[in-house]
């Protein structure tokens, strides 16, 4: 397939979704958006307009490039819209029975040649789509946000899963100037997984040390990553966060090591503290800025066991690393280059 040739539906209108339609504005494939209600659509196609529109006024295109890419760009509620598209991505909330429902609904719409895709971060894809006409069209492109900055793909195979599928999802990745890692059963979501020790391990030590998660959060930031443990999660949504650990942990042997946090988060949800989406969660938010640690934690001084924590954190995150390597789901110098796009940090575990 020629890249030209690409089709392109976007389904959801969340955060993924809207920064991965974003991005792809800037190719030449016609697109399709899908979004939930009817009041969406004339907003969001305004914003669509007000962009190209941006683009044309300052000369970065001439005329007929801003007439024809306004022609090939669709947005709507209608799923039906979506029936001349050979490559659907869905990005919708990470609830199995919406994705299974929905792709139930794009089979008997779409073209038989045409691929689906979802961008799960948890689900894979043999468990969203289980019945149908095109196991062998079944993909998942697990992009990061924000897309245009987050220049990794995890890019999930099932069994059945064609060699023609496999290599168009590639041609489409390649076209996009993304990299991508090749995944599938056990070595699924490697990168969400492979923070799961440490995370987990945050949290344990903020209640063995009477630590804050803000005092938390900082130690991490200075030596480890960007972003906090628990600032990510709240970022993300202390509900996907949680169903995506207990699916992760499903079938760990030491489950029992995550069980306190996703406790915790249980709790936080029935209270619904969601995070940054409801204005509380380990922190407060206004505006989608913190502005206060959940102090639920008493306070303390974290000099004193600094070194340890330090130590026994890089411990859980290299020997996660080490044992993905050993298991041959990447290589080390995938990994490295994958943790450094999707943390945003100058050290992988390797190196650090």
């Amino acid at each position: 397939m020629n890249p030209v040739d690409f089709h392109v539906g976007i389904v959801g209108k969340g955060k993924m979704g809207t920064s991965l339609f974003g991005y792809l504005l800037d190719f030449e494939f016609p697109l399709v958006w899908i979004c939930k209600t009817k009041n969406d659509v004339e907003e969001l196609e305004k914003q669509v307009r007000k962009r190209w529109t941006r683009t044309f006024r300052t000369g970065l295109i001439d005329h007929d490039r801003y007439e024809n890419r306004l022609n090939q760009i669709h947005v709507s509620h209608l799923p039906r819209k979506l029936a001349q598209c050979n490559l659907i991505i869905e990005t919708i909330t990470e609830d199995l029975c919406l994705k299974r429902k929905l792709f139930e609904k794009l089979d008997r719409i779409t073209n038989n040649d045409c691929i689906f895709a979802s961008c799960s971060s948890s689900i894979l894809p043999e468990d969203w789509y289980t019945h149908g006409k095109r196991k062998d069209k079944v993909i998942g492109m697990h992009f990061f946000f924000p897309v245009p900055f987050t220049n990794i793909v995890e890019l999930i195979i099932t069994r059945n899963t064609s060699r023609q599928t496999l290599q168009n999802s590639r041609l489409f990745l390649n076209h996009m100037n993304k990299k991508f890692i090749l995944q599938q059963g056990e070595s699924a979501f490697l990168l969400n997984r492979l923070f799961l020790d440490f995370q987990a391990g945050a949290f344990q030590l903020c209640k063995e040390n009477n630590l804050s998660f803000k005092e938390m959060d900082d130690l991490i930031v200075r030596d480890f990553f960007p972003v906090g443990v628990f600032e990510f999660f709240d970022r993300v949504g202390i509900d996907v966060i949680r169903n995506s650990i207990d699916r992760y942990t499903e079938k760990a042997k030491n489950r029992g090591f995550y069980k306190p946090l996703l406790n915790h988060l249980g709790n936080m949800i029935r209270e619904n503290r969601l995070g940054m989406k409801t204005a509380q969660g380990f922190y407060t938010w206004e505006a989608q800025q913190r502005v206060t640690p959940d102090n639920n934690n008493q306070k303390s001084s974290i000099e004193a066991c600094n070194g340890s924590i330090k130590d026994r954190l890089r411990g859980w995150y290299v020997d996660a690393a080490t044992r993905f390597v050993e298991q041959g789901y990447c290589t080390k110098e995938e990994l490295t280059f994958a943790v450094k796009e999707y943390m945003n940090c100058e050290k992988g575990p390797f190196e650090m």
